[in-house]
């Protein structure tokens, strides 16, 4: 089987000699987003409503979901819907149960709006990735991010180069004010240790001169540094479903049962690989299809097992990945 990684085709050209490395901005979604659950385990999603189910009706209903509290249950304001009242209260009952627990209690009000499709001819209920109301708001801050050492790079050492260490440093930046540098967590390899100096001093000089404070809530957003030597790229190959998956060590810990010829196969996903630390962002190339949901979810999960250096290569790197037409049925392994 071909290997999921490379030492040939990807990121970041930096300059000749290995200057260092442009960033690569990404807005972050809020907190609360990712952590969007259901607190009856055994109702995940809205129940098809009875007589839409018996006359194969289809529906969609778009909500906006507004909490103040990680306990408390949120306030619905229905943004879109068609098919009929019984799908709008059937998301409005299934609303009831959600939660944030994941969300300060002292923090303030979030607003997350999400899709739900109701497909007639599975009789399936799928859910869109929770979408934090406010990002239209945060892709005009991050607009207006600038680093007050202008277009140079972070800072290459001599000693680094020598050494051939290369790698991706991620760095998750929260901003609370116009004028003060952001407070900063550094992600990495342990590989990658010894390039996070530069990257850390660099990203004190970030300000975010059009955030409004008390209009605008926290603004989180991250950058990710690719630092190499030149004419060396590394990373994902171009690869299928089976082959990622086939290195995967929580393969048979968590279930999947799809079939993604009910998803519009074959299709192509984009996963930016950040296990174990934070959970990988994976989003398929086209529109939108909710059906795809449960196999994203369980990507967004993903870890990798593969040995320390293919880890390196790979860790903060975005893979192209091909899903075919096939059935998956992944059960737990039995504890011993």
């Amino acid at each position: 089987m071909r290997t999921i990684w490379s030492f040939v085709g990807v990121v970041l050209v930096a300059a000749a000699g290995a200057a260092g490395a442009q960033p690569v901005l990404r807005v972050e979604s809020s907190v609360a987003s990712g952590c969007l659950t259901a607190s009856d385990p055994d109702s995940p999603e809205p129940e098809y409503p009875f007589v839409e189910y018996k006359l194969n009706t289809a529906g969609r209903v778009l909500v906006e979901l507004r909490f103040a509290g990680p306990a408390l249950r949120p306030a619905v304001e229905v943004i879109e819907n068609s098919g009929g009242a019984a799908f709008v209260n059937a998301v409005k009952d299934h609303a009831k149960t959600l939660r944030v627990p994941c969300m300060a209690a002292d923090a303030e009000p979030v607003s997350l709006r999400r899709h739900y499709v109701f497909t007639p001819l599975s009789q399936q209920v799928n859910s869109g990735p929770a979408e934090d109301a406010g990002a239209a708001r945060r892709m005009q801050l991050a607009a207006c991010l600038v680093n007050q050492n202008g277009p140079a790079m972070p800072n290459y050492s001599a000693a680094a180069q020598r050494q051939a260490l290369q790698g991706r440093v991620i760095a998750q930046m929260s901003f609370t004010a116009p004028d003060k540098p952001p407070v900063v967590q550094l992600l990495h390899r342990p590989y990658a240790q010894d390039l996070t100096a530069a990257v850390a001093a660099w990203i004190q000089n970030y300000r975010l001169p059009c955030f409004v404070p008390g209009q605008d809530t926290v603004m989180q957003t991250s950058a990710l540094f690719t630092f190499r030597l030149d004419k060396d790229v590394f990373g994902f190959r171009p690869l299928t479903l089976t082959q990622f998956m086939a290195s995967t060590p929580n393969l048979g810990l968590r279930p999947l049962v799809v079939d993604t010829n009910t998803m519009g196969c074959p299709f192509a996903l984009r996963l930016w690989y950040r296990q174990p630390a934070l959970r990988n962002i994976v989003s398929t190339v086209g529109p939108y299809v909710a059906a795809r949901e449960p196999l994203l979810d369980w990507l967004r999960g993903a870890s990798l097992e593969l040995k320390s250096a293919m880890l390196d290569s790979v860790y903060g790197d975005t893979a192209d990945i091909t899903v075919p037409c096939v059935k998956l049925n992944i059960q737990p392994k039995e504890k011993l």
